[in-house]
């Protein structure tokens, strides 16, 4: 896809908003939502699977790739394979008895890291954030800049109607949670009036968002899988996907994203 992935993307074009948020995240979820009519589950929605298709700045239309780790699934039984990304993966999928609404979680996780540009589990290691994501809490406290400079924290200018489709796609029972297609309905997802844009803040929304994935980069999230030589499920690394591992470009691939973002990060603080 010549727009590349949606975070790079959204960093390198230096603009941001609620109403674009909505935009992507309702293509996100429909997409979600038919895979699940068709009784197939992604398992690891992240943003590096996520593609923009062009590089046009008046089109956001995205793509949901890389089904390496999805699987049928049956309304009658449960699915007990460890297999997600870190920050993106549910917590019942850590314990081994999970259903389709994993990928909704992961669809709110999306949706929470752009508003903010951070994610709601943070972590110096994978075993850090995978025990923050199993006790499941999301908070809407985390500032995305300075208050001390009379500016609000960046989730006080967030709609409660955004905030309350994440809350609902990020409910910690599963059984409580959003399916897909319910998600897909939700009124904010429909809005055609959205709060005003803060320059400063989506500077800093921006300027987060480089980090966190420059971060997420440095220490190469973990991909959750279950191996039977090792014992049990256990952290692989893995930013980019199997067949790019397999074929030798991962680690080029990597030094390239950690170069992009480290610039992006420098161009903003000039």
């Amino acid at each position: 896809m010549e727009g590349g992935e949606l975070f790079d993307r959204i960093t390198e074009e230096g603009y941001f908003s609620e109403a674009r948020t909505a935009t992507i995240m309702s293509q996100l979820i429909s997409a979600v939502a038919y895979c699940h009519t068709k009784h197939i589950v992604h398992r690891d929605i992240k943003p590096e699977n996520i593609l923009v298709v062009s590089k046009s700045s008046q089109n956001m239309s995205i793509k949901l790739i890389d089904f390496g780790s999805s699987e049928h699934f049956t309304e009658t039984k449960k699915l007990n394979e460890r297999v997600g990304t870190a920050y993106y993966v549910a917590p019942e999928v850590l314990k081994e008895s999970y259903d389709e609404k994993c990928d909704v979680w992961s669809c709110g996780v999306v949706m929470y890291i752009l508003l903010c540009g951070e994610s709601p589990f943070p972590g110096k290691t994978d075993e850090e954030i995978v025990s923050n994501v199993k006790k499941g809490m999301v908070f809407f406290k985390r500032k995305a800049y300075d208050e001390s400079r009379g500016i609000e924290p960046i989730w006080k200018m967030i709609s409660e109607e955004a905030k309350d489709l994440v809350k609902k796609m990020m409910k910690y029972r599963p059984e409580e949670r959003l399916s897909a297609a319910e998600a897909s309905t939700h009124p904010w997802l429909k809005k055609k009036s959205f709060p005003a844009v803060d320059p400063v803040a989506v500077g800093q929304v921006l300027k987060n968002l480089t980090a966190f994935r420059v971060r997420a980069d440095d220490f190469i999230n973990g991909i959750v899988r279950d191996e039977a030589a090792a014992g049990g499920a256990h952290v692989h690394r893995d930013s980019a996907n199997q067949q790019e591992r397999e074929g030798g470009a991962h680690e080029d691939l990597q030094l390239a994203r950690q170069e992009r973002r480290r610039e992006a990060i420098e161009r903003r603080a000039r």
